[in-house]
């Protein structure tokens, strides 16, 4: 299998984890719009390193939302969306390939010294394409 690049990470979503025993969590300074892109960028270049494009799929593409938190834990499994109105069953090798990849390669390393804090709580979109 040829190794390829993964494409541009389409957004990084915060969401703040609720807060425990019912209080009202101490106001926190948010994550900054350069600290979500560094963190959207390292989670994006581990994924690169875990992931190969199957054989015959090239020009072919998937987004894969991601959910994990600042200490690089997934948050549920991933959640992919063929692009170009492809069906699923026909992208099957390249989704497996792309869920594969993920899992592999969580939990992502070093997103704490980016700015995230442990318990807090990314979304990306990834596009897994040739």
């Amino acid at each position: 299998m040829k190794r390829q690049h993964i494409g541009a990470i389409a957004g990084v979503l915060l969401a703040m984890a609720a807060p425990a025993f019912g209080q009202a969590p101490a106001p926190l300074p948010s994550v900054s719009q350069a600290d979500h892109e560094a963190i959207g960028a390292s989670v994006r270049r581990q994924l690169t390193a875990c992931w190969s494009l199957p054989a015959g799929f090239e020009g072919r593409a998937v987004e894969v939302t991601v959910v994990f938190l600042g200490n690089g834990e997934l948050v549920g499994e991933p959640r992919v969306t063929p692009q170009g109105g492809k069906a699923a069953d026909k992208l099957a090798p390249l989704v497996a390939s792309a869920v594969r990849a993920i899992k592999r390669c969580a939990p992502f390393e070093g997103l704490e010294s980016l700015g995230a804090r442990a318990h807090e709580r990314f979304s990306i979109a990834v596009n897994f394409q040739s």
